[in-house]
């Protein structure tokens, strides 16, 4: 997967994430973003008359001039902000969310995720995989991005288990055989995608 850079109408910088689409509403009153699906990070031009909301199934995310990114993965959603501030419509989040500070929404309920350095952060948008405490099934879908076949987990119910580590992105089998053998799986080939089996 590739990533793509669009400026949108009103000038403000978007940057999509492999296998991520968007759909875009701009009126005279109001700028607002559709994530589909996959990743996006926002560098938004200061307009106070036309706020910039960031919408996923859940959640909603409003700035005024700032950078920020957000995640959609299956019921939930991850805000990182990098400048400015993002006021989140869920339940639940703080009054604002500031530079340095992440949060994941899980179907519609803001939870803190903790503080990274913006100046120093590798992510997506540097190739990495960076996980604290994350979800498999949310790595699984993150890989999957990068993948030319589909990447599952045979036991849905591995999904919700979590781990901590950091991952090449462009580096797909093999981020997912490092993070497979943390929990005693292995990736195995089939014809309808690469599944993490039991070793």
């Amino acid at each position: 997967g590739r990533r793509r850079h669009v400026v949108l109408p009103d000038g403000s910088g978007l940057l999509l994430d492999a296998a991520s689409s968007v759909a875009v509403h701009f009126t005279a009153e109001r700028r607002r973003i559709e994530l589909e699906r996959g990743a996006a990070r926002f560098d938004v031009r200061h307009d106070a008359a036309r706020p910039f909301e960031v919408r996923t199934p859940g959640a909603a995310m409003t700035a005024l001039g700032t950078s920020f990114s957000v995640d959609r993965l299956s019921g939930a959603a991850e805000l990182r902000v990098f400048s400015g501030h993002v006021q989140m419509a869920a339940e639940g989040q703080p009054p604002r969310v500031v530079p340095g500070r992440q949060w994941a929404l899980f179907d519609g309920r803001a939870i803190a995720g903790g503080s990274f350095d913006p100046a120093a952060h590798a992510d997506w948008q540097d190739d990495w995989l960076d996980a604290e405490a994350m979800r498999l099934g949310f790595a699984i879908e993150r890989l999957g991005r990068y993948s030319a076949v589909p990447i599952r987990l045979e036991e849905p119910a591995l999904s919700s288990r979590t781990f901590s580590g950091r991952f090449r992105l462009d580096e797909p089998r093999q981020s997912l055989a490092l993070i497979g053998a943390l929990f005693g799986l292995q990736p195995r080939e089939r014809a309808d995608g690469i599944y993490l089996v039991a070793a």
